[in-house]
């Protein structure tokens, strides 16, 4: 029973989201008169995550002390509820004289077991100064961490490590699968379903590690934010932006297409695709670098200097466009399509360079994997023999109504 509530502590205390909230939560909940304790809380979750060790103990403690806190308005509320019902203060006990005599001080002790959480409902009841009593619970509880946690980091060195090993591979594959899930939500990985859904029993299992294939989607998840960001940027550009504005943002898209492209094209990306594929990865994980490994090619293809050429031009182009179709002004909008077109030309010729594909062949390559102009030729060019007679009598039909 033990072994099992442990685990499922420890599988909780792994998450980043979820640690030291949960810390707070045992800790407060332990020092409010209920048989628990929060020592086992804090070491599972110092042994997971050594880094935590000051963090965990300054969490605990506030929690305890809050809990403390809340035992001694507890205590100060049955007090005042005695003297309501009976219509007299309670009679004093001899034995809490002592209490007395110490006054807040008394609270020192209240890291004690079993004495210490009805200590704080006593400072209540006796009406001790408030803030002096948490002040000292916060003393004592603090120290007690301190001790206690390093006691049994030094007393335990090893006890917990395959767990704490299995929950890093775990949060790796957690990663994985929520970059895996932006790209096809209807796809999940059995792996990573596992150890996103440990049992107890896979917690002592040795996951497989990818650390190359992690890292390679962890920065594509930072550029999906990226790309994110841009698309609002973009779009609040198009459609609310004052048009003396355009300059100015078409220059912040600009600069932030420049930093994407220099994270994709970075030059340790080479090593870790190499290191990436020899990872024992499954088929969807393998799909996945396939896509990366070709976006990376891609984008090495291109300096940033055009990428953020492109973006200023289509910039100027599109929001320029919003004036002058109003006014017909088709001489206006070709000056600022000649600079698209040179952008787009220049980067279909690197494309080509990179793939062998011809010019619009590898441009459509970066949108449709496989597509081909001649493919495009034969769709529409089917599309042309019927489309023009439809046309002519669609308009002779609604002129003859």
């Amino acid at each position: 029973m033990m072994e099992a509530w442990l685990t499922t502590l420890l599988d909780t205390l792994a998450l980043p989201q979820f640690g030291l909230s949960t810390v707070f939560l045992v800790a407060t909940l332990s020092a409010t008169l209920l048989p628990m304790g929060s020592e086992p809380a804090v070491f599972g979750l110092v042994k997971l995550n050594p880094g935590l060790f000051w963090p965990a103990v300054l969490v605990a403690t506030a929690g305890n002390t809050l809990g403390g806190a809340i035992s001694w308005w507890m205590g100060w509320g049955a007090e005042r509820a005695y003297e309501k019902v009976a219509h007299r203060k309670p009679h004093e006990l001899r034995a809490l004289a002592w209490l007395q005599r110490f006054g807040p001080k008394a609270c020192l002790l209240s890291w004690l077991p079993v004495v210490g959480d009805p200590l704080c409902a006593l400072a209540g009841w006796l009406r001790m100064p408030f803030w002096p009593c948490v002040a000292y619970m916060a003393i004592g509880k603090f120290a007690r961490y301190v001790t206690m946690t390093a006691a049994l980091l030094w007393v335990f060195p090893g006890q917990i490590q395959p767990l704490a090993q299995a929950k890093a591979q775990q949060q790796a594959c957690l990663r994985v699968r929520t970059f895996v899930e932006l790209l096809a939500p209807a796809a999940t990985s059995p792996q990573c379903t596992a150890a996103v859904h440990p049992t107890p029993r896979a917690l002592t299992m040795t996951l497989p590690t990818t650390p190359a294939y992690d890292d390679l989607c962890a920065l594509n998840l930072r550029l999906h934010h990226l790309g994110h960001l841009g698309a609002i940027a973009g779009w609040d550009q198009a459609a609310n932006m004052p048009s003396k504005g355009n300059e100015a943002r078409a220059a912040a898209l600009a600069e932030l297409h420049g930093l994407m492209h220099r994270m994709r094209t970075d030059a340790s990306l080479r090593d870790r695709i190499t290191q990436a594929v020899q990872e024992p990865l499954d088929d969807l994980q393998r799909a996945n670098l396939r896509e990366i490994e070709r976006a990376w090619r891609a984008s090495n293809a291109l300096p940033a200097s055009l990428v953020e050429r492109r973006q200023r031009a289509t910039s100027r182009c599109e929001h320029a466009w919003r004036r002058q179709r109003p006014a017909n002004d088709w001489n206006g909008f070709l000056e600022n399509f000649r600079e698209v077109l040179a952008v787009g030309r220049e980067e279909a010729k690197l494309l080509s360079e990179l793939t062998g594909l011809p010019k619009y062949d590898a441009l459509m390559d970066r949108y449709e994997p496989g597509m081909t102009s001649a493919t495009v030729s034969r769709v529409f060019g089917d599309v042309r023999c019927w489309l023009p007679d439809l046309i002519q009598r669609v308009i002779d039909r609604q002129a003859a109504d």
